[in-house]
């Protein structure tokens, strides 16, 4: 009996059917990829869908994603004629369909980008260690729905030392156009210590009804800089639940740009951890809400050990009946003095219908530190 059928029957946490599907379909893994899906299967489970009892879902319901059935992706495919300008991008690119790698292109000589499935099955270092790792499958449920689900994805590892002179662009298009459909792609990168990379993360419109539960892992080794592009702009039927965690290391630092424009429900959780001296992340979040639009962003940046820097910069532009959420978060452990923490928010409503919900916070717990975080939300002048 497959893990998802015992905890479907199990009293201690049911899980819907189509899940259980989803989780049957990658029941061939094994070893430890398969002790982490099982027990990401089990979180879920547990965890189930928030309600608005769940205070980081206090704001975002997901009523009309639970009462939906999404089928797990079929066999790879080529991009759907429904999503212009993705054929002949140029330049190192994958292409994945509903989760599945369909094209790769020009890809670097002197570093890996490459699918996920085939690095985990030919043993590649990076795997291992990391894969849901960074991005918590006991803090995060949906990215605990994605590892125990996902069949391909993207491995990204620059080597020590290497300078990449040109983007890897990730372009990940969810088709829902037969039936509901269940994306979950992944990305892990890997920075080598010294090295320089840019990463452009594009999450394309399709077209009809899907869910997409997809989950970004970035490792910065000392030293190393990554600037890392989020576009989210799924089709307007689609529900994109996302999680963007990094660990960066001593003197690393981390440029990530995250743009939402699409879906019905976007959300995007980013976790960050400044875990060396001189770590240093940069945040920059652009987000548009238009018609019944809702847009969420959930950030936190924990300040683990002395002299990191973080900055979180989030703006929003709300029309209609479009509905933001902002929770942004910066901690400051015990003993990490040094540290230099700022968050902004600031949103513009462009009808009296338009909402907002917006919460920085701080929470500190060292003496020597600089931190400041602020929130605005005004109209245009008639």
């Amino acid at each position: 009996m497959s893990q998802a059928t015992a905890r479907r029957d199990s009293a201690t946490g049911e899980l819907p059917d189509w899940v259980a599907a989803a989780a049957d379909a990658v029941a061939d893994a094994s070893g430890w990829l398969r002790e982490r899906r099982d027990a990401s299967l089990d979180a879920f489970a547990r965890s189930g869908f928030p309600g608005r009892r769940d205070e980081d879902w206090k704001y975002t319901s997901l009523r009309n994603v639970e009462r939906r059935k999404f089928a797990p992706p079929a066999s790879a495919q080529a991009v759907p004629a429904s999503v212009p300008g993705i054929e002949g991008l140029g330049g190192a690119t994958l292409v994945f369909v509903n989760g599945r790698l369909v094209s790769a292109e020009a890809l670097p000589t002197r570093a890996t980008a490459c699918s996920l499935s085939e690095a985990v099955a030919a043993g590649h270092p990076a795997c291992e260690p990391l894969l849901g790792r960074l991005a918590d499958p006991q803090r995060h449920r949906f990215a605990a729905l994605g590892l125990a689900t996902f069949v391909d994805g993207a491995l990204i590892d620059v080597p020590a030392g290497c300078e990449l002179d040109a983007p890897i662009r990730l372009v990940f298009v969810t088709d829902g156009t037969r039936q509901a459909a269940l994306s979950v792609p992944r990305v892990l990168v890997r920075a080598g210590a010294g090295s320089r990379a840019t990463i452009v993360e594009h999450h394309a419109g399709g077209s009809g009804d899907a869910l997409v539960c997809a989950a970004t892992e970035l490792q910065l080794e000392p030293g190393a800089h990554v600037e890392h592009y989020r576009l989210q702009d799924e089709a307007a039927e689609a529900f994109h639940l996302g999680v963007l965690a990094a660990r960066i290391l001593n003197d690393a630092r981390l440029v990530s740009h995250n743009v939402a424009v699409g879906g019905r429900i976007g959300r995007l959780d980013v976790d960050v951890a400044l875990a060396g001296p001189g770590a240093e992340v940069i945040m920059n979040g652009l987000y548009l809400a238009r018609d019944r639009q809702h847009i969420d962003n959930h950030t936190t940046v924990d300040h683990a050990v002395p002299h990191t820097h973080s900055d979180q910069v989030y703006r929003g532009v709300l029309t209609g009946r479009g509905r933001a959420v902002f929770n942004g978060r910066a901690l400051v452990r015990k003993g990490a003095n040094g540290t230099d923490a700022r968050q902004s928010n600031a949103n513009l409503l462009l009808s009296p219908e338009a909402e907002v919900d917006t919460k920085p916070e701080l929470e500190i717990y060292a003496d020597d530190v600089k931190c400041s975080h602020g929130a605005t939300t005004g109209q245009l002048d008639e």
